[in-house]
């Protein structure tokens, strides 16, 4: 089961698996490697399980292969296939027909879990609560299934998919680049929401300039660049007032104060040089409208960018018609 651990600012997703591997080993034709069968030495054949971390495994490993038990030892007598993990010496391997194995593992991890397919034909299924897993690597699954009470995958990878042989001696293959698997994502995290939010820093600048410059055309009273620059640095502070509130109080207050904090500052700038209830709660009323609907649109993670394009279109279509009578001409030679 994942959960999000946190060390200091920063979140990271540990998870709890237990896997359950079963399979079949059939002993190759040893005349395609040039191997002669009497050079083999099958009682004292060795079962190796690759586990890339192995401060996570929780709980004894033990092998049923045919008939037999084995406890698995760390380490691998060789690492043609894996860089680490634990196996064992196997007994009871038959040369003819197949041998049937099995295990368990009890491991924590962090964020990725990954398989290899090393079998001619690899089926994997992953059940998990959490709800939001990035399936990755050389292969996706071949069905899944994600809600907002946890996921379900399957993979089925056959040995032809592949590009390396089902057996062979040495390391001339580089087997890790098969690997598939998920990753563990933290959707609309922090840092995810103050990106997307940052898109939309743009048309917060437009409009709030677009208020001040018809200010000027009703009032007739032009404004300096340095005040336009003013309340664009002042729009450009709500994102990293956002940014650092958040990593401190939940997401949704520090937008909150954010939204609010500069709304107040950029309402009093504007009654300030203006001189103009009116106008001064007129951009308190944009603004506001502009980050409840930024916020709004937050909260529809799949839906977020439709409803932005929406919102942006029906908000310049307004100006658009607002502004369809103004003799621009006329305003130039004031």
């Amino acid at each position: 089961m994942p959960e999000i651990r946190y060390r200091s600012l920063y979140e990271a997703v540990l998870y709890n698996v237990r896997l359950d591997f079963n399979g079949t080993i059939k002993i190759p034709p040893l005349s395609h490697l040039n191997i002669e069968d009497e050079n083999v030495l099958w009682d004292k054949a060795f079962f190796s399980i690759g586990i890339t971390d192995l401060r996570g495994i929780q709980e004894k490993i033990g092998i049923q292969f045919n008939e037999a038990v084995y406890d698995c030892n760390p380490g691998l007598k060789t690492t043609d296939l894996a860089s680490s993990g634990v196996g064992t010496l196997i007994q009871s391997m038959s040369t003819e027909g197949k041998n049937k194995f099995s295990f368990k593992i009890n491991v924590n991890g962090s964020e990725q879990l990954n398989f290899i397919p090393v079998a001619e034909t690899n089926t994997v299924k992953l059940h998990s609560k959490w709800p939001s897993p990035s399936f990755n690597g050389a292969f996706l699954p071949a069905s899944r299934e994600v809600k907002d009470d946890g996921f379900s995958a399957k993979w089925k990878v056959l040995h032809l998919n592949r590009n390396y042989p089902q057996y062979w001696i040495g390391n001339q293959y580089k087997i890790e680049e098969s690997a598939f698997g998920l990753k563990l994502m933290l959707t609309a995290d922090v840092y995810q929401k103050a990106t997307r939010i940052s898109k939309y820093a743009i048309m917060f600048i437009i409009f709030t300039f677009s208020a001040f410059f018809f200010s000027e055309i009703i009032n007739k009273r032009k404004l300096h660049p340095i005040q336009y620059i003013l309340i664009g640095l002042a729009v450009l502070l709500f994102y990293t007032l956002l940014i650092s509130l958040s990593e401190y109080i939940k997401f949704n207050y520090a937008y909150i104060a954010s939204a609010a904090s500069i709304t107040i500052a950029i309402t009093g700038y504007a009654y300030g040089i203006i001189k103009n209830k009116r106008f001064a709660y007129t951009v308190s009323g944009i603004l506001t409208i502009l980050y409840s609907y930024l916020f709004i649109v937050l909260q529809l993670e799949d839906y977020a960018l439709i409803m932005g394009s929406i919102g942006l279109f029906i908000i310049l279509s307004s100006v658009m018609y607002i502004t369809r009578k103004i003799d621009w001409y006329a305003i130039e030679t004031d």
